[in-house]
């Protein structure tokens, strides 16, 4: 939200002293954080506004004037050095003027800086004429050439032959809006002299503050000037001016025209208030209206749509007005929630579906005008023929406006202030205030009759009963009662002293969810008083190292070992769409779907980690030809209990063009190895994830075949949906279950004394039987076994059909003695037995 600094002093009296910084540090330090200033005033340096008093055409051009335009007794530009001014005399001899005070180059001496009045200028614009008060941009000013490229630094140049002193600027040259092709700015509806600087003649001479919105959400009444007036004063001490009162009573008859409104749903709204307005003039804005409204960030419209807006920026009341001509003959208004599938075009120009909780206004045909507290409907927009109008001033429920702007992905400047809670006592203030503008824009406008007052559930007003002895317990430091209340009393809290407690009244501006008990006062003196007058003073803090988390650092242990494997960290979200976790093959049933969420992308909480991994890889894959990555996440899975099961895994991801699985495997292998003391074992998977090849998966499993993970093979399908040309091999352990076990002790081992023996083998069994199996059979044969270690696999006609030889080389190892032939013949027999028990034949010993 931005705040203009000459705004807040029609308000407040602020200290001379203060600069800029120094009052967006007293508000960041005592009420919101100021994310920062400007001065729009800088970019019109050097700038001012000019009378053009002769035009004629240039001798050399035909399609540019030569401008002799008064400006005023405008400071000579420091930036013409005397090597200039003696440059702009060797020249004077080309100028012929009769005006005495007209600059020619020939005048410029050493005291101009007093004497300038009028210079020469050389223009191409469409729209001069004589006596016209146009922007001038003197030499030094920075502008940007037709609206277009960098800024540049202007100088006085001569342009085909005549000199030119500066430039007469279009809106777009100096951030002003548009031309029309080659206009320049016009300013004649000013009310200035020649001379008067160009900030100061638009209204820029001002400073723009950036308040962080989040810094606000609990404060509704910080959503315009006047709050933040009331800040600055209790936190200077300035004095705060009354808001302006109005003087309609008069004006507003008891009797004529007004809406019969009809409230079916009454929890929408807790006030209304509304008043017909005939007989007005729809134009553009006078320019006091749109530099104010426009110096804060807002859009001018026209002169009925920008006082709603001013309304709001003064007071934090968002206003509408209706084309009363649209709405019906009869005025016949409806409160009430949508209907599934109806359907309203709004002022942006937008056809949106309406559901069943959007807060809406219809006319008697039922047709919806307007999504309340959020954005009006363009079959009742103020156009400019428009005659009479309805305006309106109303409180909402603030959760379901939230509601109804998120579902849209609407967020107004309405409905960022509707959902804060606003003061009802605001409405009718604020369409008096907004009346009163009108009638002094349209003098021939009417009103038509008495104000509808519609009050569905009163405010309340609460006191609070302060103990100044808790004040101080909370706070560890002593406050006086007296500044306790002045405090208090400076934020318009009433404070009555009764015995050893302060019975506080809560303002209705403070009432409205903000304020509600003894700790909130506490927080309001604290705040004001000033947290930076603490005294810093450490803790009392234990001797004793805080308690060990074990499992956190298990994860960065985790981190640590798969990054060491070259794998990346991905960070996703823990939602996805319908439409992710259905390409996956996950079932829709196990899933969460959330009431709140922020886009038709994030509607569910996953069940498995694979579906945003898997999206990693399709993003990846437009410039990696290969990916590997794991992720350490949550999954969240519908169980019909109150709480879904919740648990951690570690999803693990290798995509290639060969071979895949078998790097998967190696990793999984080796992490397990570090990571975990227990053996965990890898079997053959019976029931397989949905997102898994059927006949390509496996279950890791522990001591008790409890499953711990799975990996595999993306199925087929899986891989198709997401568009990738290679396999991917994936895995999700458990990490709950594998971070409870503690990693192997590294135990020192002495070299071996004696020499190992080795000796090959290769065995043929049917295709389909798994080499684990015959790796088993072979270290069970002996205690002299060491390790077993596959390194072939072939499959061709000298073998047979349906068969494939494992090559296996074998260690044999003794820690007491030397292995002899006979040991080794011993093994070899032994290992023969067990293949063949087995059900497989070892090549050679047939």
């Amino acid at each position: 939200m931005k705040l203009s600094l000459k705004w807040l002093k029609q308000f407040v009296e602020i200290p001379e002293h203060l600069s800029a910084q120094d009052l967006a540090n007293l508000i960041t330090l005592h009420t919101a954080e100021v994310d920062g200033f400007e001065n729009p005033s800088e970019s019109f340096a050097n700038m001012v506004v000019g009378k053009i008093e002769k035009l004629e055409q240039h001798p050399n051009a035909d399609k540019l004037q030569v401008c002799i335009v008064n400006i005023g007794k405008t400071s000579f530009d420091s930036q013409m050095d005397l090597d200039t001014r003696q440059n702009s005399k060797s020249k004077a001899n080309r100028t012929d003027s009769t005006e005495s005070d007209f600059l020619d180059f020939n005048a410029v001496d050493e005291d101009i800086s007093e004497s300038i009045k009028k210079v020469k200028i050389v223009c191409g614009g469409s729209n001069l004429y004589q006596n016209q008060l146009v922007a001038i941009a003197l030499p030094g000013s920075q502008v940007r050439w037709h609206g277009e490229g960098d800024l540049i630094t202007l100088e006085a140049t001569t342009i085909r032959g005549e000199d030119s002193y500066g430039m007469i600027c279009a809106a777009e040259e100096i951030g002003m809006g548009q031309s029309k092709g080659k206009e320049i700015m016009d300013l004649t509806n000013l009310e200035v002299e020649p001379g008067t600087p160009l900030d100061k003649a638009l209204g820029k001479d001002d400073i723009i503050f950036d308040i962080d919105n989040k810094a606000i959400t609990h404060r509704p009444d910080l959503w315009c000037h006047y709050g933040f007036a009331r800040e600055i004063s209790a936190i200077t001490g300035g004095k705060l001016k009354p808001y302006p009162k109005t003087n309609l009573s008069s004006k507003i008859p008891s009797k004529g025209e007004e809406i019969n409104l009809k409230i079916s749903n009454p929890e929408i709204l807790s006030k209304w208030n509304s008043l017909v307005i005939n007989n007005i003039t729809v134009q553009e804005s006078p320019d006091w209206l749109k530099h104010k409204i426009e110096s804060v960030g807002l859009r001018s419209v026209n002169n009925i749509v920008d006082i709603t807006n001013l309304v709001m920026l003064d007071l934090g009341q968002p206003m509408h007005a209706y084309d009363k001509d649209l709405l019906g003959d009869d005025l016949d208004l409806e409160i009430r929630f949508a209907k599934d599938n109806e359907q309203i075009e709004t002022i942006d120009h937008k056809h949106r579906k309406l559901n069943n909780q959007d807060p809406i206004l219809v006319k008697s045909d039922q047709t919806p005008v307007i999504i309340l507290g959020v954005m009006g409907g363009a079959n009742s927009e103020i156009s400019e023929q428009t005659v009479n109008i309805v305006l309106e001033s109303a409180t909402f429920d603030a959760v379901t406006i939230r509601k109804s702007s998120t579902f849209h992905g609407l967020r107004s400047d309405a409905s960022q202030r509707f959902e804060k809670s606003l003061d009802q006592n605001l409405c009718k203030h604020a369409l008096l205030k907004a009346t009163e503008l009108i009638l002094e824009l349209c003098p021939e406008a009417q009103i038509a009759g008495q104000i509808t007052d519609t009050t569905i559930k009163e405010q309340p007003q609460i006191t609070i009963n302060l103990s100044p002895e808790k004040v101080n317990k909370y706070l560890g430091f002593e406050i006086p009662t007296s500044k306790i209340t002045e405090i208090l009393e400076s934020l318009s809290f009433q404070v009555k002293n009764s015995k050893n407690l302060l019975e506080v009244n809560v303002p209705s501006f403070r009432a409205t969810k903000d304020v509600n008990n003894e700790v909130d006062l506490i927080e309001e003196v604290v705040r004001i008083y000033g947290y930076e007058q603490i005294d810093e003073i450490l803790p009392t803090l234990p001797t004793k190292a805080p308690i060990k988390n074990i499992y956190r650092t298990r994860e960065h242990q985790a981190r640590t070992i798969l990054k060491g494997y070259g794998l990346s960290e991905v960070l996703n979200y823990s939602f996805y769409s319908k439409q992710d976790f259905q390409k996956t093959l996950l079932n829709e049933a196990d899933h969460l779907t959330l009431k709140n969420f922020l886009s038709e992308e994030q509607t569910h909480l996953r069940t498995s980690l694979v579906t945003n991994i898997l999206k990693n890889i399709h993003l990846n894959n437009k410039n990696f030809a290969e990916t590997k990555v794991f992720e350490i996440g949550r999954t969240y899975i519908e169980n019909g209990n109150y709480f879904p099961t919740e648990e951690e895994f570690i999803a693990i991801a290798v995509y290639q063009k060969n071979d895949p699985f078998t790097v998967l495997k190696g990793i999984l292998e080796s992490f397990i190895n570090e990571f975990s003391h227990e053996e965990l074992k890898i079997i053959v998977s019976q029931e397989p994830a949905q997102y898994l090849h059927p006949k390509k998966s496996i279950q890791i499993v522990n001591s008790q075949n409890i499953e711990v993970g799975s990996a595999g093979i993306i199925h087929p399908l899986v891989q198709e949906n997401f568009d990738l040309k290679h396999e991917v091999a994936y895995a999700e352990i458990n990490f709950a279950r594998l971070a409870h076990q503690i990693a192997h002790a590294k135990k020192f081992q002495t070299i071996p004394k004696f020499p190992d023996l080795e000796f090959d083998l290769s065995v043929v069994i049917d295709e389909h039987q798994y080499a684990e199996q015959i790796k088993e059979a072979i270290q069970n044969s002996s205690e002299l076994v060491h390790n077993v270690q596959l390194f072939d696999i072939y499959q061709g006609d000298s073998i047979g059909s349906n068969k494939k030889a494992l090559a296996y080389k074998i260690t044999l190892r003794s820690l007491d003695r030397t292995l002899t032939d006979k040991d080794l013949a011993d093994v070899q027999e032994k290992c023969i037995s067990k293949i063949k028990k087995a059900g497989g034949t070892v090549r050679g010993y047939e």
